[in-house]
């Protein structure tokens, strides 16, 4: 099993509406290919806020499952017409979970995936 991070700052200007970006990614995200779920969040202590402003842990049965994620279209259009125009800085992580056997290969991750 494969937990996705995928941490979020966005442009100054949105920063109030960081809650509203996460309930609409929630949404979005978990209609698409290969999500067996999905949950967002937004910074809760000023630490956190100094840095990122919303957080989104999506997970998958394999980073095969991954790569189908990225390319399904509902995931293209969220990342292209909603997310990017929002950003200011955005990165992602693929952790195989504690305790179960590898799933597929290492991925080397673009700082502007989903």
């Amino acid at each position: 099993m494969i937990e996705r991070t995928v941490l979020i700052r966005l442009k100054p200007e949105i920063r109030s509406e960081a809650r509203t970006v996460a309930t609409h990614t929630q949404e979005v995200l978990g209609e698409a290919v290969g999500v067996l779920s999905v949950h967002t969040a937004v910074a809760a202590d000023e630490r956190t806020q100094q840095v990122w402003d919303v957080m989104i842990s999506l997970r998958f049965e394999s980073l095969e499952a991954v790569d189908r994620y990225r390319a399904d279209p509902r995931h293209r259009k969220y990342l292209e017409v909603y997310l990017r125009p929002l950003l200011e800085s955005i990165r992602a992580f693929n952790w195989q979970l504690a305790g179960e056997a590898p799933t597929g290969e290492a991925q080397e991750l673009s700082s502007t995936a989903t």
